[in-house]
């Protein structure tokens, strides 16, 4: 999996061709030390000055196009000693299970997620949680799809799990390779968020969210990203990161619908489902968040 361990900014100063000071700061990551993060972001920030000085137009880089700036907040490994997931803190202060070779495959509903959204705006303006949508026809259809596929490719065993917004997929009959052209393949097919896959092939790991989003909890989200820059940072998260758990409590990330296909699970996917499920409340009646 690639979720680098060790994160630095690097800041580099000039003045551009009128005579104008410019200061860039950017971010570089590395799996060996900080000290070789910090040389790498200093590099980084020195290249893409002298750019700017010269006056060339940058590309911003779009989610997936490089590992995540996230919190490790802990590690497992296998029966062999493999490392087989990682739970790390995304942007905005959920909690992540990325896994190794447990295939997730998350399939947005656009009309839920619109409706949702809209729902939750005119909500939240009332002070009120949001319900995740309910009886959506898509839902049947995506549904029918994962059937049909697990019926023509003998073999495959899936769980399937609703989200607020969404379907999300774990294959349980096998470990897979979320880096292989087949993978990537059967993730288009069935409907996965493009970003989502993108994401997977870059990271080398699957993902599925395990804690609620803040702001579907009526809870604000995190706005504090890691590495915290002092103290101080890290007292105003810390305090957030209280409040934000004792709300997520009263609500779970997705929901178990149903199992399809090969009811044989793998072993070492047996231990993702176990600790997902555990995470997610996926067996409880809480709202979705």
């Amino acid at each position: 999996m690639r979720i680098p361990h060790h994160w630095a900014k690097g800041t580099a100063e000039g003045v551009d061709r009128r005579g104008k000071k410019v200061v860039f700061s950017c971010w570089r990551w590395s799996e060996t030390s900080i000290e070789e993060a910090t040389a790498s972001a200093l590099d980084a920030a020195k290249h893409i000055l002298q750019r700017l000085v010269k006056g060339e137009r940058l590309d911003r880089y779009a989610y997936g196009a490089r590992p995540l700036r996230e919190e490790i907040l802990d590690e497992h490994k296998d029966s062999q000693g493999n490392q087989a997931a990682i739970v790390t803190r995304n942007s905005y202060g959920c909690k992540v299970l990325n896994a190794a070779d447990a295939m997730f495959i998350d399939i947005d509903l656009p009309k839920a997620t619109v409706r949702g959204g809209l729902g939750y705006l005119f909500k939240r303006i009332l002070g009120k949680v949001p319900e995740a949508p309910r009886g959506d026809p898509q839902e049947e259809q995506i549904l029918a799809r994962l059937e049909r596929f697990c019926q023509t490719n003998a073999g495959w065993g899936m769980r399937v799990y609703r989200t607020f917004a969404g379907l999300r997929c774990l294959a349980t009959h096998k470990a897979m390779d979320p880096g292989s052209p087949t993978t990537v393949e059967i993730l288009q097919s069935l409907g996965s968020d493009p970003l989502y896959t993108r994401l997977c092939t870059v990271q080398k790991c699957f993902r599925a969210r395990l804690t609620p989003k803040p702001w579907r909890c009526g809870f604000r989200a995190n706005t504090i990203r890691y590495p915290y820059q002092s103290d101080r940072e890290k007292s105003a998260f810390e305090k957030w990161e209280r409040e934000y758990s004792t709300t997520a409590e009263n609500f779970a990330a997705c929901r178990l619908l149903c199992s399809i296909g090969n009811p044989a699970i793998d072993r070492g996917i047996q231990q993702i489902v176990d600790f997902h499920d555990t995470f997610t409340k996926s067996d409880s009646d809480l709202p979705l968040a």
